[in-house]
């Protein structure tokens, strides 16, 4: 853990890696997490991440990017890349969005973003109500 963060910081942290702690427990090494932007938007793609920890890395500042500024999100990119053990990323345009609807688009972004990973993930961390269309373990988290 880094030593410029804050008692309150560094608490904060671990609250955000409960899931993975659990699962890194019980002997998964590569525990991707996956999330969206774009969902509500009235135009344009949606876009999902899909980002692999094998280990707690304590990033100051990390959160939800729709909470972030966008300096912030440039900031935190940066460092994500070099921390994650893989990143990928997935994209569905407004064809598909129009073809299938949001919901679905997000899904197939999602399951992309999982596809472009250097390694396969032993469980993905779904930020959201659904799975995807993947054959391994994964937890959707609200």
């Amino acid at each position: 853990m880094s030593r410029t963060l804050t008692g309150a910081e560094q608490k904060r942290l671990r609250a955000m890696y409960v899931f993975e702690q659990i699962l890194w427990g019980e002997g998964c090494r590569y525990v991707t997490g996956i999330d969206e932007a774009g969902r509500g938007a009235l135009a344009g793609p949606v876009v999902a991440a899909a980002v692999v920890f094998s280990h707690p890395v304590m990033i100051r500042g990390l959160n939800d990017s729709k909470q972030l500024r966008p300096a912030e999100r440039n900031r935190l990119y940066s460092v994500i890349s070099v921390a994650a053990n893989g990143i990928g990323i997935g994209k569905s345009g407004p064809d598909v969005i129009d073809r299938d609807n949001i919901r679905q688009a997000t899904l197939q972004a999602m399951a992309a973003a999982v596809a472009q990973l250097p390694q396969t993930p032993d469980h993905l961390l779904i930020d959201g109500l659904d799975r995807i269309d993947w054959p391994g373990p994964q937890t959707a988290v609200v």
